[in-house]
C-alpha cells in the first residue's frame, strides 16, 4: 500500500513538473524570438496557400519561379498549418501555438510509449518530464516556429505500436492491424519532411532485428505496402508519386554545399558543439554501460531501437554539415533508448552508474532551460513585439511592400497591413528561383503597384550592409533603438552555460523608403501586360 502511494505521489510530481516546464516555455512564446528564417519559410508558405496565391513562400513572391515547398518537404504539415490559420486567424501566437502543440503531442506519445513498455504511469510520466527538459526540445522551444515535433510524435506513436513483444499465439488479424498501423504512421511521417527519410529507411530496413523468424517477411511487406499507399495518397493532390517526390528533393538539393559535410562536398559547422557533445556523449555512455555490453540480455525492441538510433546518428553526423546543432531527427531516438536503459531490469551496479550520469544530465538540462527561458521573462516589457509594431505603424502605411532580413520583421509588418518580402533570394542553390543562382536581388515588380515601398534593416554596429537594390534608391526615414536590457547577476551566471543564453532582443533598426526607378516600373508593367 505504501509503495503504491509513493508511486502515485511520484507520478503526480512528474506530471506537475512537466506542466510547469510547458507553462514557462509557452508564456514567452512571442517574446523568445521575433522570427527566424526556417519559421518564416514555413509560415509564409501557409500564408500564400491561405490567400490562394499558390504554394510558394509569400516572402519570395517577387521572384520568377521559387521552388515549391510542398514538393520539397511534403504537403502534410503545410496543410495542417493552413487549417490552423484558417480557423484561428493569422498571427505569430497562432502559428507558434500550432508548433508548440506539436511538442505537447510528442510528449504525449512518449508517455504512451513508456506506459506500453513498462506498464507504469510513474515511469511514463518520468520519461515525459525528462523529454520536456531534453536538449532537443530546449532548442525547439527557444527557436519556435518549426513544426518538426508533429513528425516526431508520429514516429514515437509508431514505436509504441511495436514496442511490446506479441504473444506467440497472436491472431493473424491482430498482427496485420498492428503492422498496417505502423506502416500508416510512417507513411504520414514520410510526407512531412525529407529530413526524416534516412531514419524511416533504417527503421524499415532493420525490422528483422525486431521480428521472430516466421513473421519477418509478412510484417516487412505489410509495413512497406501501407507506407507507400499512404504516402502516395497524400501526394495525389500534387499529382506526384513517391518517386517524383524523391526526384524533386534530389533536384532541389543539387549543389547545396551549405548543409552537407566534407564527405558530400561541403564543410562541417560546430555550433553548440560543447553542449551537444557533453549531452549525447553521456547518453551514449549510458547505452554502452547498460545495454550494449549486455546485448544478448536486452529485448528485441531495445536491440532494434539501439541499432536504428546509433546508425541514424552516425549517418547524420558524417553526412550533414550542421548535425551537432540540428539534432531534431537523430537526438530524440538516442534519448528514448537511454530512457529505456534507465528503466529496464539490469545489474544494480550498472544502473547506479547510469542513474548517476542521468542526474548530472538533468542538472545540465535544467540549467540550460533556465538560461534560455530567463531573458524573455526577466525583460518582459523590453521583449514586447508591440514595440517594433508600433514603430513600423508610425512610418509605414497599410498596403505597402516592406523588404527586410529573413524573418525578423515579418510578423509586425503583416500586423500593420503591409506585405513582407525578401530583397535577395537567400535560398540554397538547388531551391533558388533561378536554378543554380542563389543570392539574386528581388525583381520588385509588385512594389511598382504598391502604396509605398520600404526597407527595414538592422542598424547595429556589426550589422550586415544593405542588400543590393538595383531598381530602387533607399532614403532613410526613421531609426529605432530598443529599450536597454540590463543583465542581472543571475543572468550573468546562467549565460555561461554553453549554448545557454537566448540573445534575441528588440535590436536597433532603420526604416528606408525605397524610391523605385520609374523607367523600370514602366518596363515591368509592359512585360506583365504582354
Amino acid at each position: 500500500m505504501k509503495v503504491s502511494a509513493r508511486r502515485d505521489w511520484y507520478t503526480a510530481l512528474f506530471a506537475i513538473g512537466t506542466l510547469i516546464v510547458l507553462v514557462l516555455a509557452y508564456l514567452p512564446i512571442i517574446r523568445a524570438h521575433q522570427g527566424w528564417e526556417d519559421e518564416i519559410y514555413w509560415v509564409s508558405t501557409c500564408l500564400s496557400l491561405l490567400r490562394h496565391k499558390g504554394a510558394i513562400p509569400s516572402v519570395l513572391a517577387d521572384f520568377p519561379s521559387p521552388a515549391n515547398p510542398l514538393r520539397f518537404y511534403g504537403p502534410t504539415l503545410f496543410w495542417m498549418g493552413v487549417a490552423v490559420l484558417k480557423v484561428f486567424g493569422f498571427s505569430m501566437r497562432t502559428w507558434r501555438s500550432f508548433t508548440f502543440a506539436g511538442n505537447i503531442a510528442y510528449l504525449a506519445s512518449i508517455g504512451v510509449l513508456f506506459y506500453r513498455l513498462r506498464r507504469s504511469w510513474t515511469i511514463a510520466m518520468g520519461a515525459v518530464l525528462f523529454c520536456s527538459l531534453s536538449i532537443g526540445m530546449s532548442f525547439g522551444i527557444s527557436l519556435p516556429g518549426r513544426p518538426d515535433a508533429w513528425t516526431l510524435a508520429l514516429i514515437v506513436l509508431a514505436l509504441a505500436l511495436v514496442a511490446k513483444q506479441p504473444a506467440e499465439d497472436e491472431p493473424t488479424a491482430q498482427m496485420v492491424r498492428r503492422w498496417m498501423g505502423f506502416g500508416t504512421l510512417l507513411g504520414v511521417a514520410v510526407s512531412t519532411t525529407p529530413r526524416v527519410w534516412p531514419l524511416l529507411a533504417l527503421m524499415v530496413a532493420l525490422l528483422p532485428f525486431l521480428l521472430v523468424a516466421e513473421h519477418k517477411i509478412r510484417a516487412v511487406t505489410i509495413t512497406v505496402a501501407a507506407m507507400l499507399v499512404v504516402w502516395s495518397a497524400i501526394l495525389l493532390p500534387l499529382r506526384m508519386t513517391p518517386w517524383d517526390s524523391v526526384g524533386s528533393v534530389h533536384h532541389a538539393s543539387a549543389g547545396d554545399a551549405v548543409d552537407v559535410s566534407p564527405l558530400m562536398g561541403g564543410s562541417w559547422g560546430f555550433g553548440h558543439a560543447t553542449t551537444q557533445l557533453i549531452y549525447y556523449g553521456a547518453l551514449l555512455v549510458i547505452l554502452g554501460v547498460v545495454d550494449i555490453s549486455r546485448w544478448r540480455q536486452i529485448t528485441r525492441f531495445q536491440q532494434w531501437l539501439l541499432a536504428v538510433s546509433v546508425l541514424n546518428m552516425a549517418a547524420t553526423v558524417l553526412l550533414t554539415a550542421r548535425a551537432l546543432n540540428m539534432n531534431t531527427y537523430w537526438g530524440f531516438l538516442v534519448e528514448i533508448a537511454a530512457l529505456c536503459a534507465w528503466t529496464e531490469a539490469a545489474p544494480r551496479a550498472r544502473l547506479r552508474m547510469a542513474w548517476g550520469i542521468g542526474a548530472i544530465l538533468c542538472v545540465l538540462m535544467v540549467a540550460l532551460r533556465v538560461a534560455r527561458e530567463m531573458p524573455p521573462l526577466m525583460h518582459w516589457q523590453q521583449r514586447n513585439p508591440m514595440l517594433v509594431e508600433r514603430e513600423l505603424r508610425a512610418n509605414i502605411p497599410p498596403g505597402s511592400v516592406v523588404y527586410g532580413v529573413p524573418g525578423r520583421y515579418f510578423y509586425p509588418t503583416l500586423t500593420i497591413g503591409a506585405d513582407y518580402r525578401h530583397p535577395v533570394d537567400w535560398s540554397s542553390a538547388g531551391r533558388a528561383s533561378t536554378p543554380g543562382h542563389p543570392g539574386l536581388p528581388a525583381p520588385m515588380r509588385d512594389a511598382c503597384h504598391a502604396t509605398a515601398t520600404f526597407l527595414v534593416w538592422p542598424d547595429e554596429e556589426h550589422s550586415r550592409p544593405l542588400p543590393p537594390l538595383p531598381y530602387a534608391t533607399p532614403e532613410r526615414v526613421a531609426t529605432y533603438s530598443g529599450p536597454p536590457e540590463r543583465l542581472s547577476a543571475v543572468e550573468r551566471i546562467v549565460e555561461k552555460v554553453p549554448g545557454g543564453r537566448s540573445e534575441e532582443n528588440q535590436d536597433e533598426f532603420a526604416i528606408y523608403r525605397l524610391l523605385l526607378d520609374s523607367s523600370y516600373c514602366r518596363q515591368a508593367s509592359g512585360v506583365a501586360a504582354r
